[in-house]
């Protein structure tokens, strides 16, 4: 997406007929610049950047996995992330959430196969959760606690 934008708008008067050519949505691609303007007057509006410096406040736009962590950690407030298992440890891992908690997939889902299986080292891994699913035991009808 980011590589789209940044050729859409090297287009000039021509950026109708480059979305024509390569199956874009000229409207979509109008829609993210404008949000990325107001995105940009609203970090200068607090304070976070000026106008005149904005080249040295985007030293990362090239930066796609910074970007798309930003656009995942803004709009996914509910990350996990991906502990693995010390050398000699018990095997897998575990998803803790920012506050420490522990955070379980459900049975059926793939995350628990993929935490069950990680492994000492690897990429780092994220798991995006419902605030329902974090949840470790489940009220019965007797008022109590149960695990």
């Amino acid at each position: 997406v980011i590589a789209v934008h940044r050729a859409w708008t090297q287009q000039k008067d021509k950026k109708e007929k480059f979305c024509r050519n390569h199956a874009l949505n000229h409207l979509a691609l109008r829609e993210i610049d404008t949000l990325r303007h107001q995105f940009l007057d609203l970090v200068i509006d607090a304070g976070l950047a000026s106008r005149d410096d904005l080249d040295d406040c985007n030293i990362a736009k090239e930066d796609a996995l910074i970007t798309s962590c930003c656009l995942v950690a803004g709009l996914y407030p509910n990350i996990s992330t991906l502990v693995r298992p010390r050398r000699g440890g018990p095997k897998g891992g575990r998803l803790l959430t920012k506050d420490g908690e522990v955070s379980r997939p459900s049975s059926s889902s793939f995350q628990r196969k993929r935490v069950n299986a990680a492994a000492e080292n690897g990429k780092d891994a994220y798991a995006i959760y419902h605030a329902k699913h974090r949840s470790i035991g489940a009220v019965g009808l007797s008022g109590q606690r149960q695990r």
